[in-house]
């Protein structure tokens, strides 16, 4: 599977989602999209309208690729033009999931990115906040014993 199959399997709607884990059968979704992929592109080389059909029922692909799998009519499948017109229209689809995949990877990239740098700022900030208030704290001694067996701790001086 190459990397933008990948990605319009992690990313498109429908179910498929990066992270989301094995679906309830133990296939991987990436994998189970491609595997709906390879299912469409070989029932329409085959001219096969009642798999592809079947195929639109699919829960799992996304709702406009469904409805539009399901308005083919069966006579674009019945010749090699218009087969090779409903593939050109498909890769069109998932070229479009594909660009749709990137944009949102991005921008969930770039809000996660963004959210990550100002916790730093107001972090640092925090920090320099605390450094400030330490340093202006006065600097008092220890307490310390007296020598000579004495467990009365030495009197702290106090400064008002």
């Amino acid at each position: 599977m190459t990397q933008n199959e990948r990605a319009v399997a992690a990313r498109s709607g429908g179910g498929f989602g990066e992270g989301a884990g094995p679906n309830p059968a133990g296939q991987d979704p990436a994998a189970a999209f491609a595997e709906l992929r390879r299912q469409v592109e070989a029932a329409v080389a085959s001219g096969n309208a009642a798999a592809l059909g079947q195929i639109a029922q699919n829960p799992a692909l996304p709702q406009g690729f469904r409805e539009g799998l399901s308005r083919l009519p069966a006579q674009a499948l019945a010749t090699p033009e218009g087969r090779a017109g409903v593939q050109r229209t498909l890769e069109e689809q998932f070229r479009a999931y594909e660009v749709a995949a990137e944009w949102t990877a991005r921008a969930v990239k770039e809000a996660f990115a963004g959210a990550i740098a100002t916790i730093y700022r107001w972090s640092i900030g925090g920090v320099v906040l605390a450094l400030l208030a330490t340093a202006m704290m006065p600097n008092l001694p220890l307490p310390q014993r007296r020598r000579g067996g004495e467990d009365q701790p030495a009197p702290v001086p106090a400064e008002l």
